[in-house]
């Protein structure tokens, strides 16, 4: 079985905020008017490059990037597993998050 988060080991606890603690897949989700969850987007690496089934938000964030955490630089999709590492940390509102995908939840 794939390891979905390579800078981890298996069995070995992930620590978020760790480099690679997201694994290879994020989703944009928000939460519709009827309480259901809805997924915007979701985010891979794929062979080191990140790809999106969205491509108006990778346009976004090619010519701006993202700015997580305070004390991180800004980073971009060309960046791989430190731009996916940032994404919970910009979208993280009660009404539109990023959350990693687990290999169980695919």
């Amino acid at each position: 079985m794939k390891n979905s988060r390579p800078y981890q080991q298996k069995g070995e606890q992930v620590i978020k905020g760790t480099a690679g603690w997201v694994g290879d897949q994020v989703r944009i989700c928000k939460l519709c008017g009827d309480t259901s969850i809805e997924t915007v987007a979701t985010i891979r690496l794929d062979h080191g490059s990140v790809a999106c089934d969205d491509s108006k938000l990778l346009s976004e964030w090619v010519a701006d990037g993202i700015k997580g955490r305070p004390g991180q630089p800004r980073v971009f999709p060309k960046d791989g597993q430190p731009f996916l590492d940032e994404l919970p940390y910009v979208y993280r509102y009660t009404y539109l998050w990023a959350e990693p995908v687990d290999e169980e939840s695919q």
